[in-house]
């Protein structure tokens, strides 16, 4: 794995928190592996000695773990190594198209590169924000890697984006928790693009030839095969955790993914819609005690 400082611009943004990272004795290091016709970039936050492994996946059009940077934090203080990732078409640092088909050969693209940098041997877990959960579940339903627990962050069964959905994520602007990763991390860390906005800072690259919009492609990704498809295969523990102002992976939906697979455990977070709930300290803490139980 590449010791470079970092990866082109959008690494460059983390710096002073990686930094800081380094001097409480995390190591964190950086790469790129071929992938779907381009290459992915990720980076390893490692402990020291740990045969813990968490596998993160942000699943909007922003970089590998922006807003994430409180969960991995604690995640690493608890004695997990994190291994970040951008999926297909996503991250500055990243060069891949997504497509259906790239979407759908991630999985043996991470697993190689797992392999090649000899991670694979370790005790993995993998926890999925919104498109980020689809990616795992799908992964864990072909039995590409093996999960020793699962975490799905906001993770929707289809996409409207209505005024409901709008004005619930407008009450981010009221949330004390928007303000304080803004405090910590500054606005580059805290605001996303959406629509065109930021769009320089935060690329999305679908195939040139695509006539559907963002929002438009990844509903066509979950009808194509629903979450809850593949969740009824699954055969280990899995944590499904919904912002209860989420309007998008609505809190009600989980009668469904229940019947889907009856093992499921729930955690709601009070005051959370889609794009807070990675922030929300409850989601933190409750990401935490499940891989510690």
């Amino acid at each position: 794995m590449s010791t470079k400082p970092g990866i082109g611009p959008a690494f460059s943004l983390r710096s002073p928190w990686t930094l800081r990272l380094e001097t409480l004795g995390f190591s964190v290091r950086s790469d790129v592996y071929p992938s779907g016709g381009g290459q992915t970039a990720v980076t390893l936050f490692e402990v020291a000695g740990s045969e813990k492994l968490l596998l993160l996946a942000h699943g909007t059009g922003n970089d590998h773990f922006f807003t994430l940077q409180d969960l991995i934090e604690e995640s690493l203080t608890e004695g997990w190594s994190v291994l970040t990732l951008d999926l297909p078409g996503h991250g500055r640092a990243s060069s891949t198209l997504l497509t259906e088909e790239s979407f759908r050969s991630a999985g043996e693209d991470l697993k190689a590169y797992l392999s090649a940098s000899k991670l694979d041997s370790r005790k993995l877990y993998a926890a999925g924000y919104s498109l980020g959960g689809v990616f795992w579940l799908r992964i864990a339903e072909e039995e590409t890697l093996t999960f020793t627990k699962l975490a799905l962050l906001a993770v929707p069964l289809r996409v409207e984006l209505n005024l409901r959905f709008v004005f619930a994520e407008l009450c981010t602007l009221f949330s004390p928790s928007f303000y304080r990763q803004w405090l910590r991390y500054g606005w580059r860390e805290t605001v996303p693009a959406f629509g065109r906005f930021r769009r320089k800072d935060f690329p999305l690259r679908l195939a040139p030839k695509e006539t559907l919009s963002y929002p438009a492609f990844i509903d066509k990704i979950l009808s194509s095969r629903s979450p809850l498809e593949s969740v009824a295969k699954l055969s280990h523990n899995c944590l499904v955790i919904f912002g209860g102002w989420d309007r998008l992976a609505k809190p009600k939906d989980f009668e469904l993914w229940q019947k889907a697979n009856p093992g499921l455990t729930r955690v709601v977070v009070d005051r959370a819609n889609h794009f807070l709930l990675p922030f929300q300290k409850p989601t933190i803490k409750a990401l935490i005690q499940w891989m510690k139980s």
